[in-house]
C-alpha cells in the first residue's frame, strides 16, 4: 500500500510540474535509480529520508503524500539530515513511552509492528540507525500525529502558536523556493549559459 500511495503521489506532482525523473533526481537529491523504484512502486519501505526529501522537494507535508488526516497547515517545513531525522525521532518515541508510561514493545504493538520493531530503535547500542516510512506511518496513525512532527519537520502543535507569535514580532518570514521554482531557475540558467 505504502508503495503504491507514493508512486501515485510522484507520477501526479511529476506531471502537474511537467517534471521528468532525471530532474526530479537532480532537485531532490535523491538517487536516479531510487526514483525509478518510486515510480515503480518497487520500494516497499523508503527511507524516511527519502520520503522527507520528496515532501521537502514539493513544499508538502510528509503526511500530505500518503494523504494522512494527521497532516497539519501547510507551513515552512525545517530542513533536516538524515541523523537529525533518526534523533529527533528517537527523542520523540521515548518521550511518548514516558508520557503513556508504556513500554517500547507495548507503543510497537499497538502500532501494528512486531514487539521489538521500537526498542531496536531507541534502546542503546541502537539496533538500527532509523526506521523505515512504513514503521513511521503505522506510529504515526496510532498516534494520530504528523509524520512531520514526529521527525521535529514542524513545530508541535501546541508550540505553534508562541512560535508564530515570536516569529511575527520579529518579522521572521522565512521562505525557501518551491519545487518548481527551483527547477525554473535552474532552466532559466542553463538556457543563459547556452545564448553566451
Amino acid at each position: 500500500m505504502l508503495a503504491k500511495t507514493l508512486q501515485h503521489f510522484l507520477r501526479e506532482k511529476l506531471l502537474e510540474s511537467k517534471m521528468s525523473r532525471k530532474d526530479f533526481a537532480k532537485i531532490s537529491n535523491i538517487s536516479y535509480s531510487v526514483v525509478n523504484d518510486l515510480l515503480s512502486a518497487g520500494k516497499q519501505n523508503p527511507k524516511l529520508e527519502t520520503l522527507v526529501k520528496i515532501a521537502d522537494s514539493f513544499q508538502v507535508s510528509i503526511n500530505d503524500i500518503f494523504n494522512n488526516t494527521h497532516a497539519k497547515n501547510k507551513e515552512d517545513f525545517i530542513p533536516l539530515t538524515a541523523e537529525e531525522i533518526s534523533y529527533n525521532l528517537r527523542s520523540f518515541l521515548i518521550n511518548v513511552i514516558k508520557e503513556k508510561s508504556i513500554s517500547s514493545s507495548k507503543l510497537s504493538i499497538l502500532s501494528g509492528m512486531s514487539s521489538g520493531a521500537i526498542s531496536e530503535f531507541i534502546d542503546p547500542p541502537y539496533k538500527k540507525n532509523s526506521l523505515g516510512s512504513s514503521s513511521a506511518l503505522k506510529i504515526s496513525n496510532y498516534l494520530c500525529v504528523s509524520m512531520d512532527e514526529m521527525i521535529g519537520r514542524t513545530t508541535p502543535a501546541k508550540e505553534k502558536n508562541v512560535s508564530a507569535r515570536a516569529d511575527v514580532s520579529q518579522n521572521k518570514t522565512p521562505k525557501s523556493k518551491s519545487f518548481v521554482e527551483r527547477l525554473q531557475q535552474e532552466r532559466s540558467k542553463k538556457n543563459n549559459d547556452r545564448q553566451r
